[in-house]
């Protein structure tokens, strides 16, 4: 994990975007959380990344957001990644990733409470990253090992898209990562 100021600049944007409803800045954040995580093979901005992907992808289901006990849900993940703001905050390493399985737990009720799928939010979110740092030049089992997936699951979503044969076919890895770093500074 990198320096826990980046950490904690992530997770507050990603408090400040959920309580706001701030559903495409969520996204935005997960897409910058991502880069970071593959350029410096962050596993916890990876993390991050899955987590804002997941609120995104909430936040943008009618059925969810428009259900009466949704407030109270909202509340309870809001004061979660408080919780794990204050461990990053404190420097409580110890502390801050089991909040952080809290926040990702609190995702997940949402979904097998709320939700229609079998398949959650968060670990949806994951595979769907994991093939989106592949695209952006990891290998297949590096991309799956950030963001704890199943490499098997990767491969099955890349081959349900276009995405990885539109990239290879645009930017090379050279280019990909030139394209990384240059985003960075």
């Amino acid at each position: 994990m990198r320096d826990h100021q980046i950490l904690f600049h992530t997770l507050n944007e990603i408090r400040e975007a959920f309580l706001g409803t701030h559903v495409f800045k969520l996204r935005r954040i997960s897409e910058h959380a991502l880069k970071e995580g593959v350029l410096h093979n962050d596993k916890g901005l990876a993390e991050l990344a899955a987590i804002s992907y997941a609120l995104h992808k909430m936040m943008t289901k009618t059925h969810i957001v428009e259900h009466p006990s949704f407030p109270s849900v909202r509340q309870k993940l809001d004061e979660e990644i408080g919780h794990a703001v204050k461990a990053l905050e404190t420097d409580s390493w110890h502390i801050f990733k089991p909040e952080l399985d809290h926040v990702i737990k609190g995702i997940e009720s949402v979904n097998d409470e709320l939700g229609h799928h079998w398949t959650g939010f968060y670990q949806k979110g994951k595979i769907k990253l994991a093939s989106e740092a592949h695209t952006m030049g990891m290998s297949l089992s590096q991309a799956s090992d950030l963001l704890e997936v199943d490499k098997k699951a990767v491969q099955d979503y890349l081959g349900s898209t276009r995405l990885f044969d539109r990239e290879r076919i645009e930017k090379n890895i050279s280019q990909r990562i030139h394209e990384l770093e240059t985003k960075e500074r």
